[in-house]
């Protein structure tokens, strides 16, 4: 519909005009982006999806990427939430957020599932917040306690702040693209890593990190110019 957002190569347009249902009108809100003279793959965003005072425990069921999974969501809520022990899906995340924007995770407990504690997959502007993310990557697979990966290039900034990320297989917090801020959060007996930098850019203040197997930061990969 008019007024709606199309997500196009990982950049959201917003629809002006529908001429046919092959035929739209869009507005780049990244005005650097250029479309590439391929196919691509729409889809509508579902709006103000709640989720909350739940907990999910001891599951080895065939949700392809996380045990609480959501795609295409604008302002999702996550909150209050306990998610234990998930040992299957394509990728064994917790939590796992698919292209979608404004969305918080709060209040919540993850812990021990096979890869990535929570994901942010492909969205923007999201938050985690008040969370106790621990013994994920149960399988030391070289996941995380909390990914954020693949942002779409709008600018925004996702945020971790004030969580507890610990004893998680591999890294604790890993940064695998996009602008984020990282604030307020204690990283510790993490096996590897505590903050992993590994591409894009992050405003990384007053954490506690420590006692983790290798470095504290790894900044080796990273941007300087948004630190």
């Amino acid at each position: 519909a008019v007024s709606d957002q199309i997500l196009i190569d990982g950049i959201l347009y917003n629809i002006l005009a529908i001429a046919s249902d092959t035929s739209l009108t869009v507005d780049q809100l990244y005005r650097g982006a250029g479309f590439s003279g391929v196919s691509y793959v729409t889809a509508s965003f579902l709006k103000n999806i709640t989720i909350e005072n739940l907990t999910i425990q001891n599951s080895s069921g065939k949700t392809p990427l996380g045990m609480i999974e959501l795609k295409y969501v604008d302002s999702a809520i996550i909150n209050n939430v306990v998610v234990d022990n998930f040992s299957s899906g394509s990728t064994g995340d917790g939590i796992h957020l698919l292209r979608c924007v404004k969305s918080i995770v709060s209040n919540s407990e993850i812990s021990r599932c096979i890869g990535n504690g929570i994901e942010l997959d492909s969205g923007q502007s999201s938050v985690v917040d008040n969370c106790f993310v621990h013994n994920n990557d149960s399988d030391a697979s070289g996941n995380a306690g909390i990914l954020l990966n693949n942002s779409l290039n709008l600018g925004t900034k996702n945020i971790i702040r004030q969580s507890s990320i610990a004893h998680n297989g591999h890294v604790g917090i890993n940064i695998a693209s996009g602008k984020n801020i990282i604030h307020g959060n204690f990283v510790y007996r993490n096996k590897n890593t505590g903050l992993l930098l590994q591409a894009g850019e992050c405003l990384i203040t007053g954490n506690i990190i420590e006692q983790n197997g290798s470095y504290g930061i790894d900044l080796s990969t990273a941007l300087s110019d948004f630190n």
